[in-house]
């Protein structure tokens, strides 16, 4: 179904059926001079122009409804757009405004409202967003040990053929540092920054989920928000994962890493991502591995 928004004195309304948009037309609440935008729009339209209203734009002119002038020069307020009306998956951004109207910004998305008229269900739960860490965190150990492996071999081979100026034995321990610290650190970082402030709005784990990151707009985060976030967030999470402490408790389900960057997390929709069993297995996994290993700790300090 083609979505419609009209925009009247520099104000948004929508997102409106093209039936409900048409009779608010007729009805006088819109004239053929205000803009209007329909999916797949390059750019915003005066109703008059747009096939699908112009019949319902001409018409008032011989309506009944709007003989009486005083009710046309004084439209009733169109019905309140609704909160939350997420696409499946966020599609190509809305065209902005035209000049005629440079006070409006318009929204990036324009399925998604403003962040702060979310309903406590749109944000993102703490276990779905661990499923989503746990599903990344997978994807980026394998890339990491298999790079790290690949950067390994490669001062071995460095060493053995007198490149790197040391014994070959001793190659591996000159890129400890490296390999074991700054390289994953680097590499986790830039995995979550640009697959969050891609068009994808998410990581592969977090489109999984059924999940994107957006900032407090609701718009696609920049690459420095990606990376501000992915910052604070290993920096937070060295420290016995302090920076998840708010996540739960917080009025957005912000963590403190989506303080720093002015970010939140949101349900695409309320079905959308991994079924709920799903979501539960994944967790119980890491909760039994991260309690069988405190365990192990336990008995071989004992």
């Amino acid at each position: 179904m083609a979505v419609v928004y009209l925009e009247r004195d520099g104000q948004q309304f929508g997102p409106f059926s093209i039936e409900q948009a048409q009779r608010y037309i007729l009805e006088g609440r819109f004239g053929a001079q205000d803009l209007g935008w329909i999916d797949g729009m390059q750019e915003w339209l005066s109703v008059a122009q747009i096939p699908q209203l112009q019949t319902a734009a001409l018409a008032p002119a011989t309506s009944a409804l709007n003989t009486n002038k005083a009710y046309a020069a004084a439209p009733s307020m169109p019905p309140s757009p609704a909160p939350y009306a997420a696409p499946s998956y966020p599609g190509q951004p809305s065209p902005g405004p035209q000049s005629s109207s440079p006070q409006y910004p318009g929204p990036q998305y324009p399925g998604f409202a403003a962040a702060q008229h979310f309903s406590q269900s749109d944000y993102a739960g703490f276990w779905r967003r661990a499923a989503a860490l746990m599903i990344d965190s997978f994807i980026v150990t394998v890339v990491v040990y298999f790079l790290l492996f690949v950067l390994l071999l490669l001062f071995r081979i460095m060493g053995a053929a007198g490149m790197t100026g040391i014994n070959a034995n001793y190659a591996p321990s000159y890129a400890i540092v490296i390999a074991t610290v700054a390289f994953p650190a680097l590499l986790t970082i830039c995995y979550f920054a640009l697959w969050n402030a891609s068009a994808n709005m998410a990581t592969p784990g977090k489109m999984a989920a059924g999940l994107v990151v957006v900032n407090v707009q609701a718009q696609r985060i920049s690459l420095a928000q990606g990376f501000l976030r992915e910052f604070v967030k290993l920096i937070g999470t060295w420290f016995f994962f302090l920076t998840f402490v708010t996540q739960p408790i917080s009025a957005r389900r912000q963590a403190i890493h989506d303080f720093a960057s002015a970010t939140v997390v949101l349900r695409q929709r309320p079905d959308a991502g991994m079924p709920s069993i799903l979501v539960w297995l994944i967790n119980l996994c890491w909760v039994a591995a991260v309690l069988m290993l405190i365990v192990l700790v336990l008995v071989f300090q004992l």
